[in-house]
């Protein structure tokens, strides 16, 4: 090995870390040339006093991040730069709608969180539309599994459309679904803060606004009993209040707007059995309620109070005061990404699923 490449001692990172981080660098920055050969691995050993399994496990990792190829009889080579490793993204929804914005911000999250693995990242979005750009965002799929060196996949609420033979049965993936994410929200915790919350502010009545696309998810249905089972546990009543969207399971908004103002013309002909508070677990949804209950002069926190489920990076403003419940963005991408990779590199994988916490703002004006 050439002297100019002999490792400083960084007495502060492991031999697993400091082996990985080095050829990193020296093939980053040139120094490591397309094509060439790294030292045996038992040489690498002896130069970094590591032992076998930690020098394999370091060139796990840089084959996963594309940056080498391990050649039977031929040892480690540095990998052209075009044919560097891609994870791609695959989204069921258009993340380019104007109501995507926290599937963008998801995306952003884990492009960064690759980019740190030296990862490049190619999103597929808008899969599970009925429609030709559907088709076309799966002709382009195939055609880029072909052409790049694909080492992961992130599928997001797109599994169903997903043709089965398109994928690699053996290409590391990470799901994330309706029914069995492998990173999720704790979705028990959020029902029982939301309903504790309420319950501490003196409410006694929730109406929960359960949107319902025209094919059953059992999802949802699981949300709505779970609703039902922590409120009569809390000693509270709990109504689910269904909005049918459009055909395709779209237009949120108008969907909500509409159930909304039907649901309040008959609350304001009771008079002591009404709600006394609202949850809404749709960011968009809830847009379209808050104009129903805006124009029907139902007023927020003395009438009602109203908690949305949200991103927490993305603020909508409603028109009116709403208690938020906010889903973490960035931690949920470092866990998706740290799974996959964990996958990438045959690393032990942590207990499934994974949890994320969110956590409640009350509203403060």
């Amino acid at each position: 090995m050439p002297a100019k490449f002999h490792p400083d001692a960084i007495s502060s990172e492991s031999n697993l870390s400091r082996i990985e981080g080095f050829y990193t660098q020296a093939i980053l920055s040139g120094r490591l040339k397309e094509g060439e050969r790294l030292p045996p691995s038992d040489e690498i050993a002896r130069i970094w006093s590591a032992s076998g399994t930690v020098v394999q496990k370091a060139m796990q990792r840089l084959a996963a991040a594309g940056l080498v190829e391990r050649v039977r009889r031929s040892g480690t080579v540095v990998r052209p730069r075009q044919e560097r490793a891609v994870v791609g993204m695959i989204f069921g929804s258009d993340v380019g709608e104007a109501t995507a914005a926290s599937q963008r911000l998801l995306v952003h999250h884990i492009e960064k969180r690759l980019s740190e693995k030296h990862l490049a990242c190619r999103v597929y979005a808008g899969v599970n539309l009925n429609d030709r750009k559907s088709a076309d965002v799966l002709q382009l799929l195939r055609s880029d599994l072909v052409y790049y060196s694909f080492k992961g996949i992130v599928t997001m609420y797109a599994g169903e459309s997903l043709p089965k033979e398109l994928l690699k049965a053996d290409l590391p993936r990470v799901d994330v679904s309706n029914q069995e994410s492998e990173v999720r929200l704790d979705r028990k915790a959020m029902i029982r803060d939301i309903l504790a919350f309420l319950k501490a502010r003196g409410r006694k009545r929730v109406t929960l606004l359960a949107m319902h696309g025209r094919e059953p998810m059992p999802w949802r249905e699981e949300t709505n009993a779970a609703f039902r089972a922590e409120a009569a546990e809390q000693g509270l009543t709990l109504e689910v209040l269904p909005a049918e969207t459009d055909r395709r399971g779209f237009c949120f908004e108008v969907a909500a707007f509409n159930t909304i103002g039907a649901w309040a013309a008959e609350w304001k002909r009771k008079s002591r059995s009404r709600a006394d508070a609202m949850v809404m677990l749709d960011e968009v949804a809830a847009r379209g309620a808050c104009m129903a209950l805006l124009k029907a002069q139902i007023e927020s926190l003395r009438d009602l109070d109203i908690v949305v489920r949200g991103s927490d990076s993305v603020d909508i403003f409603y028109g009116m005061p709403v208690h938020s419940f906010k889903v973490p963005i960035a931690p949920q991408a470092d866990a998706m990404v740290e799974l996959l990779w964990r996958r990438m590199t045959k690393m032990p994988l942590p207990e499934l699923p994974i949890f994320v916490q969110g956590r409640l703002v009350p509203y403060e004006g």
